[in-house]
């Protein structure tokens, strides 16, 4: 949008609420334009993430809304029937 012409770079920053220097930036290509993920590893599957996924959408579905401290419990009860694998022990109160 910026890059073409049609929309300044100022009403650019304006529609998807940026700062004008950001975007000024990755235009100007001083910064990469994706993010590098900071945290190394990741301690749920894309399997597991998918299955909470489900289950916060099916209690939705029949009008029950997941608190915290239960997404929490289906999280830890994932990793309890999965417990070779390799990943950091994580405390869930």
């Amino acid at each position: 949008m910026a890059n073409s012409g049609a929309v300044s770079k100022r009403k650019a920053a304006e529609m998807f609420r940026i700062p004008k220097s950001t975007l000024m930036d990755k235009l100007a290509g001083r910064t990469p334009e994706h993010r590098a993920r900071l945290d190394p590893f990741t301690v749920l599957t894309e399997a597991e993430e998918n299955a909470l996924v489900e289950y916060r959408t099916g209690m939705a579905s029949i009008g029950y809304q997941v608190t915290s401290n239960e997404l929490c419990l289906e999280v830890k009860k994932s990793l309890i029937e999965t417990p070779f694998q390799t990943i950091p022990q994580v405390e869930i109160e």
